[in-house]
């Protein structure tokens, strides 16, 4: 396109400077108006050209804009692995592995649909899981169920507010700690961690009766993450902070299962790699 407008530049000069060069008579001059004639035919021709490229381009970005999504989603998970540097030094990853992984997930035949949108969300969703198992692959152990608590929220970014995320981390928060009752049947080191949840979510303290029989009845169960009560009034992701809470001591196993389940994979710590298929990946590499 920027050639064309070059071109139609030149042909105006050269006609400036033929008419220039010319005086006298300009109609009675057949040089003149043979350049005149040739010089239209090139400008109509190349004005033709500028609105195909320019519809062409149109078009293009509209199919672009198509995937902005997902490609948005692509970027977005690769700075958040640069986040894992915070967890341990080793853990830096470079962009040719990430490009292999996004390129794939676009060549995957399972997420093929006639439907735009049926088709990025599945793109969306197999590029997640396809990082997550890529990257879970090598961190410790103890550091993966942090790694897809920060893709399930880089998945979801209405999960929950900031001041709930750094409760559930347990970063220090700015605001004081409410003056609460802790239950009876906690433990009396959660004292300070149960008024600072009233503090951060008070409609979760007002809307549970964490002193009732069926909270008493929870706070003994041995895996008590996978019983709460009936009656409970919070989403998945604030029954973490009522463990962060009340029963730290099974967090952890919650965190898990509840990215188990927002990612859609059987568990949250992938398989090892098969030789051969560790092979192949060197040798793609």
């Amino acid at each position: 396109q920027q050639n064309l407008s070059i071109e139609l530049s030149e042909l105006e000069d050269n006609l400036l400077t033929v008419l220039n060069k010319a005086g006298g008579d300009l109609i009675g001059n057949d040089a003149i108006m043979v350049t005149l004639k040739r010089t239209k035919e090139s400008a109509a021709k190349i004005n033709r050209s500028l609105l195909d490229s320019r519809n062409t381009n149109a078009k293009l970005d509209r199919q672009r804009h198509v995937y902005q999504r997902f490609s948005s989603a692509g970027s977005k998970l690769y700075f958040l692995l640069s986040q894992l540097e915070t967890l341990n030094s080793v853990y830096r990853f470079n962009v040719k592995m990430f490009v292999r992984l996004f390129q794939q997930t676009l060549q995957d035949p399972e997420n093929f649909s006639d439907s735009k949108h049926d088709r990025l969300n599945k793109m969306k969703a197999s590029l997640y899981r396809r990082v997550f198992f890529a990257i879970g692959r090598s961190l410790f152990k103890d550091d993966i169920p942090i790694f897809a608590l920060l893709l399930v929220k880089s998945i979801n970014s209405e999960l929950c507010s900031q001041s709930e995320w750094n409760f559930l981390l347990g970063r220090s928060l700015e605001k004081s700690q409410s003056v609460l009752n802790t239950p009876s049947w906690a433990d009396s080191t959660q004292t300070r961690s149960f008024g600072i949840l009233g503090v951060i979510c008070p409609d979760l303290v007002d809307s549970n009766d964490f002193s009732c029989e069926e909270w008493t009845k929870w706070g003994s169960e041995l895996e008590c993450e996978g019983h709460f009560p009936a009656s409970t009034r919070a989403s998945a992701f604030r029954r973490l902070l009522i463990l962060r809470a009340l029963r730290p001591d099974r967090l952890l196993p919650a965190i898990s299962e509840f990215c188990r389940i927002e990612l859609g994979v059987p568990s949250i710590y992938p398989e090892p790699m098969k030789l051969a298929d560790l092979w192949k990946l060197h040798k793609e590499e």
